[in-house]
Formats: structure tokens, C-alpha cells, sequence
């Protein structure tokens, strides 16, 4: 059976006017002219066949009958706007808002989400980059992805999820004069990150190697990193995610081998947020995706 309803737009009318005891107040609310909104209230009354509202010297205020029926109409536009609202979380909780650096960003994960959306579509990846990793991490995200397991630790964290190992290596362009000599590595520059002030103390515990350098160089992203020691400016320690292609092409070695942090590769997702659908989803998604490799 259709609705017999008046037009929306004259009820809208109607309601801001008898909600705020003006015309020209529900006017400025609506976004509309003193005029149009005076017309739709004279069509609605009209439509009614009923008075809504008495002058009362140079204004008006709702009659009793009006009174009444912007409670009822008050009401109707409350569930409509509670309605509007519980759709709009439930679309947006088809979206994922993931972090990461901007390095994992651009050499791994990038590359791998045409086949996350190719599997799940009506799932968006919000990607946004950090060049550390925040903790707590920033309240806006649903997943921080973090390879530093070699300068901290996620271990016993409620909210730290394993996703794969991860492999550390010193590296360095093939032309590159390094000086290996028992458990010392003399190298022309070491490149640092300085958001990673550990690795470098992390890596010589676990191997025994320390690295002396005549110049210590700095960059704040890990594709820069990988950069700058392809182009022979000294030796860095990085993930195999991001020299992956470098090492396979020949323009990066690792004259020192690797050092393996089980479950190094993170997924820092609080335990409410995995309870989402579609954030489970994608955590999945990067589990299985991670141990492909």
C-alpha cells in the first residue's frame, strides 16, 4: 500500500519552524528563504486541511494541534536520522584503515592488495604511512604493520598478531669495499634510520659482528635507505621485504647472511577492533598472504 505522506521538504519545513518558533530561524537552519519556507508550510497546511500555527504578534507559535503533530513528525525524522546513521557505520566498517612505512608500504604490501580486493570487494583498504611505529598506536587505525621486531619486542602484546617471519641482513651495493675480517666489518659509511635507533646494537648481539665506519649517513625512509647503499654509499640493515627485488637483480648483496626473528613481521590490531568483520578479514587476508612467502 503507497504511503499517503506530504512532501518531506514541507514537513522539514514545518517541524525546524515549530522546533524553533520562527520562520526566518528555520529558514537559516534549512538553507532556504523566508519565503520558500513560508510557502511550504501554507502547502502543508493546506494538504492537512488543519491550522499548525496561530500569529502571535508580528510572529507565529504552533497551535495545539501543531504542537502535537511536530512531536509526531519530530519523532519520525529521529528514527529516519537514527536509521541514516546505523547505515553509515555499517558502510563504514567496510573499511579498514591499515598503517604502515611507507617502504612496506610501497615494496610489499601495495603490490599484493589488487588480490585482497579481487577476493573480498566490497572491502576498502585505507592505507596510511608512518615512518615508526607509535605505541600506543594512533586510536584512527585498525591495523599498524611493523617489521622492527629487531629493535623491540611484541612479545605478550594482546594486540600484536604474528604475521611471518622476518629476515635482517647487513647490505650493500656489489661494488662496494667492505673489510670482513673475523667479527669486524669496516665499511666506507653505515646508513641509519633514525626512528631505529637499536637495530644496529640488535644485529651485532645476535651475530657477534660489529660495523666501524668512517661516516655515519642518516635517511628517515627505508626506500631511501635501500637507495642509497644500491648507489654504493655504505652498508644498511634492512627486512628482506624491501630488498627482496634488489637482492634478486643483483643490485644489493648481503655479504653477512641473515638473521631470522620468528614471527618478526607484526600485525598490531587491538583485540575490539579484530571482533570487526572486515578487519578480521584483512587480518586473515595478511596471515595467509605473509605465508606465501
Amino acid at each position: 500500500m503507497a504511503r499517503r505522506l506530504p512532501a518531506l521538504g514541507a514537513l522539514r519545513a514545518f517541524e525546524a519552524t515549530a522546533r524553533l518558533g520562527s520562520v526566518t530561524r528555520a529558514a537559516a537552519e534549512l538553507g532556504r528563504t523566508h519565503g520558500a519556507v513560508s510557502r511550504q508550510i501554507r502547502q502543508l497546511q493546506e494538504t492537512l486541511n488543519a491550522e499548525l500555527f496561530e500569529r502571535v504578534g508580528t510572529g507565529i507559535r504552533p497551535t495545539e494541534l501543531g504542537v502535537a503533530f511536530q512531536r509526531d513528525v519530530a519523532a519520525g525524522f529521529d528514527a529516519i536520522e537514527a536509521g541514516v546513521d546505523t547505515l553509515r557505520r555499517a558502510l563504514e566498517r567496510n573499511k579498514v584503515t591499515v598503517a604502515s612505512s611507507p617502504s612496506f608500504a610501497m615494496r610489499w604490501l601495495a603490490p599484493r592488495l589488487r588480490s585482497f580486493y579481487a577476493e573480498h570487494p566490497h572491502v576498502t583498504v585505507q592505507l596510511t604511512m608512518l615512518s615508526h611505529v607509535e605505541d600506543p598506536p594512533p586510536p584512527d587505525l585498525d591495523i599498524l604493520i611493523t617489521w622492527d621486531s629487531l629493535s623491540r619486542s611484541f612479545e605478550g602484546r594482546v594486540d600484536a598478531a604474528p604475521l611471518a617471519d622476518a629476515g635482517y641482513a647487513l647490505v650493500c651495493a656489489p661494488q662496494a669495499t667492505l673489510d670482513i675480517s673475523g667479527d669486524r666489518v669496516r665499511a666506507a659509511a653505515r646508513i641509519d634510520h633514525p626512528m631505529m635507533p637499536h637495530a644496529w646494537p640488535a644485529w651485532s648481539a645476535e651475530t657477534g659482528m660489529m660495523v666501524e665506519a668512517d661516516e655515519v649517513l642518516s635517511f628517515p625512509h627505508g626506500y631511501l635507505i635501500v637507495e642509497a647503499a644500491a648507489a654504493g654509499r655504505g652498508v644498511a640493515l634492512l627486512e628482506r621485504r624491501l630488498v627482496a627485488d634488489d637482492l634478486a637483480e643483483g643490485r644489493l648483496i648481503a655479504p653477512c647472511g641473515w638473521i631470522e626473528r620468528p614471527g618478526g613481521l607484526v600485525a598490531i590490531c587491538p583485540p575490539d577492533r579484530r571482533r570487526i568483520a572486515s578487519v578480521r578479514t584483512f587480518l586473515d587476508w595478511l596471515i595467509a598472504e605473509a605465508a606465501k612467502e
